[in-house]
């Protein structure tokens, strides 16, 4: 089972540090919830409402979000990392998943901004 677990998670790896890993998903979570929701408030009218295909199609678009955004994640933590690889710093795709999380918190908080969302599971 374990094995399952770990091939399972092993798609969501943005680096190879876990606890850079775990605040990177962490800050990828409202992000995806937003465009997952204004996604399903505009595909409301075809499905007439209705509450259960409402939230298959927020999940699916939240999933495809953050697939996409893994990926992305990814590229940005690799590309950081170059630089610091010349320079030869110790450890230099911990600094650079250190500096994408730091990027990416800032991102959310513009998209929490920008976002009219007063959603109770959203942040306050």
């Amino acid at each position: 089972m374990r094995s399952i677990f770990d091939f399972i998670v092993s798609f969501w790896d943005t680096t190879e540090y876990a606890l850079a890993n775990w605040i990177i998903l962490g800050l990828m979570a409202p992000i995806a919830f937003v465009f997952a929701y204004r996604a399903t408030g505009e595909t409301a009218f075809i499905v007439g409402y209705n509450s259960t295909a409402m939230s298959i199609i927020h999940w699916i678009v939240r999933l495809f979000i953050y697939i996409i955004l893994v990926y992305i994640l990814k590229g940005m933590i690799w590309f950081v990392a170059q630089p610091l690889i010349l320079f030869k710093t110790r450890e230099p795709r911990f600094i650079s998943s250190i500096i994408v999380a730091v990027l990416l918190f800032g991102f959310a908080i513009f998209v929490k901004l920008k976002s009219k969302i007063t959603h109770k599971i959203f942040w306050s």
